[in-house]
């Protein structure tokens, strides 16, 4: 007399006449019928009272069967695999929604951007105002309206080459005024 074969181990892949294996819709629903009360007690376990979380958690477990055995028709799947599966599916979906509220906390705290205090504002519009017309008017535009250097130039009349000429000393001027009042 043979050995009886446990319920898990009874699903097999069907071959087909090219000698692969294929997996038909028949036992997969066998499969989800034996295994539906063990996946949707792992699940209910996981989720606690919510219900809809708990139905959620179960069609996503299936879900995950029916790709997986699309993927490897080889494998033998039984309800051990299903139940694990609900379990990574759970923790993948709780890790999940942990970062999204990591997230969120911390785009709640996050400062928003600073504008300067006053008395520096009224430093750079000094130092600003120090500087000759054209490389003034080149800095103002490229980095308080933040428009592109082709753009500077087209609105001063000069080429880029020659704007960001006047940027880089305009630039330079602006540090040698900084660094030389921080030194004094």
């Amino acid at each position: 007399m043979g050995r009886a074969v446990p319920s898990w181990r009874r699903w097999q892949p069907r071959r087909t006449n090219r000698g692969t294996a294929e997996v038909t819709d028949d036992q997969i629903l066998e499969l989800y019928e034996r295994s539906l009360v063990d996946v949707h007690r792992a699940a209910s376990r996981l989720c606690g009272a919510d219900r809809a979380a708990t139905e959620e958690l179960v069609q996503d477990t299936y879900l995950a069967l029916v790709h997986h055995v699309r993927e490897h028709p080889d494998e033998v799947v039984g309800v051990g695999w299903l139940v694990v599966t609900c379990r990574n599916r759970f923790l993948d979906l709780h890790r999940s929604e942990q970062r999204r509220q990591r997230r969120e906390a911390a785009a709640s705290t996050a400062t928003p951007p600073t504008t300067p205090a006053p008395e520096r504002s009224d430093d750079i519009t000094t130092r600003l105002a120090a500087l000759p017309a054209l490389q003034r008017s080149a800095i103002v535009l490229r980095y308080v309206d933040d428009l592109p250097v082709g753009e500077v130039a087209r609105l001063l009349g000069k080429s880029v080459h020659a704007t960001e000429s006047l940027l880089a000393r305009g630039r330079s001027t602006l540090r040698a005024t900084i660094s030389s009042e921080e030194s004094a």
